[in-house]
């Protein structure tokens, strides 16, 4: 498809947007191999170009039918970011009233009885400098102290998470400057996610899920998405494990599957994309049956 950029992997470990210079569809009827274990899930053609690492950390670039324990298998990035120098404090926000504002027409309504979300709310109000004004009242009769925002980061943050409607994250956290999604990552956790161990993040929101998942991915952290329902409801989480960008192949899963016929697959001038599969994130090769010189 024309116009669509993929996350090209470089051999640095640095990831960026590209238009791919070729599609393919390749005709097959040979088996897919699938390379499963916790973090990883890769299926492909079974001479696929596979990045793994070698203890010493020496790449090594292997068929799909040839992977072995004790290799590392890549997962994450790390994208230099957009050119979007927003305020710290505005992302910071953002995070707040995706995961516990109402939008009530011209603010944003927050309602907390835990004290450490009262005191981040309070915190970045008053960093803001002006940009966002607060009205604070007192405890309510369910034990709650409510809060209720405007400002120009106030409205700033409904036409980002597109209000009115569902509040998303969306394509623009791409065009942050790479130090804000750090920003953006680590805000996460003290709203929508596990504040102690920041180590899960969680939503009903499969599309904010997504974003998260690929916001860590993207900055360096390995990340899983995965499904499960919780009272009566469906919920997305992401585990993640920071700073750290691969997993070992040791006692991985190797199987073989029906390929349908057909393949695809596409060619970038790194020739490794970040792709993702049933919530796993991986570095993986191009294909590799294509001319040489334009591999």
């Amino acid at each position: 498809p024309p116009d669509v950029h993929v996350a090209q992997w470089k051999e640095d470990g640095t990831v960026e947007f590209v238009e791919p210079d070729r599609w393919l569809v390749i005709a097959t009827n040979a088996p897919l191999v699938r390379i499963k274990s916790t973090a990883i899930d890769h299926c492909s053609t079974q001479d696929h170009r596979c990045l793994t690492v070698r203890r010493g950390g020496r790449h090594e670039v292997v068929q799909a039918r040839h992977v072995v324990d004790d290799r590392q298998w890549l997962h994450a990035g790390l994208f230099v970011g957009g050119t979007w120098a927003a305020p710290a404090g505005l992302v910071q926000f953002l995070v707040a009233a995706q995961a516990d504002g109402h939008w009530a027409g011209a603010g944003w309504d927050f309602a907390f009885m835990k004290d450490r979300k009262i005191r981040r709310l309070r915190e970045i109000i008053e960093a803001s400098s002006g940009a966002l004004q607060a009205a604070e009242a007192p405890v309510d009769a369910r034990g709650r102290t409510r809060f209720y925002v405007t400002g120009a980061w106030s409205r700033e943050t409904a036409r980002l998470l597109g209000l009115p409607g569902k509040k998303h994250f969306g394509e623009w956290l791409l065009t942050l400057l790479g130090d804000l999604l750090d920003v953006f990552n680590e805000e996460l956790f003290h709203w929508d996610g596990c504040f102690t161990r920041k180590n899960r993040y969680s939503s009903n929101e499969v599309v904010n899920a997504n974003w998260v998942q690929t916001t860590l991915a993207l900055r360096g952290h390995r990340a899983r998405l995965r499904h499960y329902t919780a009272h009566g409801g469906s919920n997305w989480q992401v585990d993640v494990i920071w700073n750290t960008v691969a997993s070992w192949t040791t006692n991985h899963e190797k199987t073989y599957v029906d390929s349908g016929g057909v393949t695809y697959c596409l060619s970038v001038p790194s020739s490794f994309v970040l792709v993702r599969r049933n919530g796993c994130v991986s570095v993986s090769g191009q294909c590799q049956n294509i001319p040489i010189l334009l591999r």
